[in-house]
């Protein structure tokens, strides 16, 4: 599968950088891109979806607060993809508190995304001796005795982890303009605390699940107008731009 962009589209990135310590740090964002030229033989067109809990933009209305300690939220209405294509990926997007995510295909639940948490070191923090969060990893240059986060006391049990990785579900099979889906997630805030802000309050939560299709054979002239430099490939973006507001997003 592949995600076509053409000669004049552009590549717009978002990025949102957490820093636990107290301390100052340096971060450094590299990418790496391998694509190929145009559309290669036997590749299939991808779709990516963004399907979210809150409902399809841009109706969605203020953030997602958390409903209690225990709880879970489900999407109001079922969505629709208006082509035909093969549902070959899913994972979940969610943040810290989150068990698993279950997703729903005309009633039926065809894939349940757990939370991973803490897996490696870079996703433990720990309650430092001033009762700030803190990173937990060895070999941190600049801390020293009486810093935040310095006493680290490896046996106690106020280390806390974040979500280091959700599984997937891969080949669900082929969807369509008849084909309803929707998602439950499930949060666990005693189980796994949820994320602070400054003020002490809880953070936001999501609740999304990233889906990929890929267009259907029947779908060949869209493939032929995605390839296109003309304006017969602007005014199927425009189609797509137009989709977009009824929940798809496309990056």
């Amino acid at each position: 599968m592949g995600y076509y962009f053409g000669p004049d589209d552009r590549i717009m990135l978002a990025t949102e950088v957490m820093n636990e310590s107290q301390l100052n740090r340096t971060v450094y964002l590299t990418l790496e891109w391998e694509y190929l030229a145009g559309i290669p033989d036997g590749f299939d067109m991808d779709v990516p979806i963004w399907l979210d809990v809150k409902g399809d933009c841009p109706g969605q209305e203020g953030p997602l607060d958390p409903k209690g300690e225990v709880f879970n939220v489900t999407r109001g209405s079922p969505w629709s993809p208006e082509f035909n294509g093969d549902l070959f990926l899913m994972t979940s997007h969610v943040h810290d508190g989150n068990i698993h995510q279950e997703v729903f295909l005309d009633g039926k639940m065809v894939c349940d995304s757990v939370a991973n948490y803490g897996e490696s070191a870079g996703y433990i923090s720990h309650e430092g001796m001033y009762g700030h969060e803190t990173e937990h990893e060895h070999g941190d240059e600049g801390e020293e005795e009486g810093e935040p986060g310095s006493e680290h006391d490896h046996g106690s049990d106020d280390h806390i982890t974040h979500i280091s990785s959700t599984t997937s579900c891969n080949n669900l099979g082929k969807i369509g303009p008849d084909n309803k889906l929707t998602l439950t997630s499930f949060y666990n805030m005693t189980e796994h605390p949820g994320m602070m802000g400054h003020d002490g309050d809880l953070e936001p939560i999501m609740a999304i699940e990233w889906m990929h299709m890929a267009l259907s054979p029947e779908d060949e002239a869209m493939k032929k107008m995605l390839a296109s430099k003309g304006p017969d490939r602007q005014l199927f973006m425009q189609h797509f731009a137009d989709r977009s507001e009824k929940g798809l997003r496309f990056f």
